[in-house]
């Protein structure tokens, strides 16, 4: 999905937005689930969460869509 002329996290937020409720739903519906199923989507649900905040902090992202607090970065 990266490319050197092409910027990756505007494609990778909405993916990341999708798996996000996809996992929600499939941790909801958990009591209906294998429990090795549940334990997957748990654990993948924590390690999408990590890097979906990574890529919410990252400083162009922050700076590029005006999403920051004069506390995150001084100009």
């Amino acid at each position: 999905m990266s490319t050197a002329s092409w910027p990756t996290i505007p494609f990778v937020l909405p993916v990341y937005q999708n798996i996000d409720q996809h996992l929600t739903k499939l941790k909801l519906i958990s009591s209906l689930a294998h429990p090795s199923i549940r334990t997957g989507a748990m654990v993948a649900h924590q390690k999408l969460l990590k890097y979906k905040s990574k890529a919410e902090d990252n400083q162009f992202y922050v700076l590029g869509t005006g999403k920051h607090s004069s506390t995150h970065y001084k100009i």
